[in-house]
């Protein structure tokens, strides 16, 4: 596994709470089945927060089934084609307020050295 080299690696205060993390494995495939490439991603274990403690807001964006019928009305009413936008990304690239410490995954390189245990 590579080393990551995205963020500063600091001590961590002991009065802050720290997000878990872990690592997901994919094997992508060819048609005929056969190993195309091996990706991983790291991902936070964000839903440990408690609200009031660790965070003081949420936000999920949902859509109602009201809203995708007013969008889709006019459309149909003027023999428009729709298409879609995925903006799943918006979120994930927005500024932070406050910092966050995130915990290593197991198995990840840091400048020569291999986490071992949680």
């Amino acid at each position: 596994m590579g080393v990551i080299d995205a963020c500063d690696y600091n001590e961590i205060p002991p009065d802050m709470y720290v997000v878990d993390s872990r690592m997901f494995y994919k094997i992508k495939l060819n048609k005929d089945g056969t190993i195309n490439k091996y990706k991983a991603r790291p991902e936070c274990r964000g839903f440990t927060h408690v609200y009031g403690d660790d965070c003081d807001e949420t936000y999920a964006p949902v859509t109602q089934l009201v809203t995708v019928r007013i969008v889709i009305a006019p459309c149909l009413q003027f023999r428009l084609v729709p298409y879609l936008l995925d903006v799943k990304t918006a979120f994930l690239n927005s500024n932070l307020k406050h910092v966050v410490h995130v915990k290593l995954p197991k198995g990840v390189t840091l400048a020569g050295n291999v986490r071992q245990s949680s």
